[in-house]
């Protein structure tokens, strides 16, 4: 499983605004989904995945976005790699069995060419 999280981070200046130093160290966390924007559970939508912006307060202002805050992330894929490490595993078992067996092949047909 590959777990993916984001977590709010707030300037804390004079231009912060409350929602935003409310919003700093939250975090949210999807397991094996790509969402498309963050939903925080008394603010709403506060991220827009896609075009990666604030929507925490409506920040579109003329003139543009003013929202300063950033995301930091993680992906954690630790789950993954021990999968991936447990099939490498069960391959080379299976590699050296299938070795094994044709080399039993090949003596058996060297023997019933002999007995011919």
């Amino acid at each position: 499983m590959v777990t993916l999280t984001f977590a709010w981070n707030t300037f804390f200046d004079g231009k912060t605004c409350e929602r935003c130093k409310n919003l700093h160290g939250h975090k949210w966390y999807f397991y094996d989904e790509t969402p498309t924007v963050l939903l925080h559970p008394h603010y709403g939508v506060v991220w827009d995945l896609i075009a990666d912006r604030s929507l925490a307060h409506g920040s579109y202002r003329k003139g543009g976005w003013n929202c300063r805050c950033r995301l930091t992330w993680e992906i954690d894929d630790s789950d993954l790699q021990e999968d991936l490490l447990e099939m490498r595993r069960k391959t080379r078992l299976l590699e050296n069995r299938l070795t094994a067996s044709t080399q039993f092949l090949e003596s058996f047909i060297y023997i019933l060419a002999r007995a011919a």
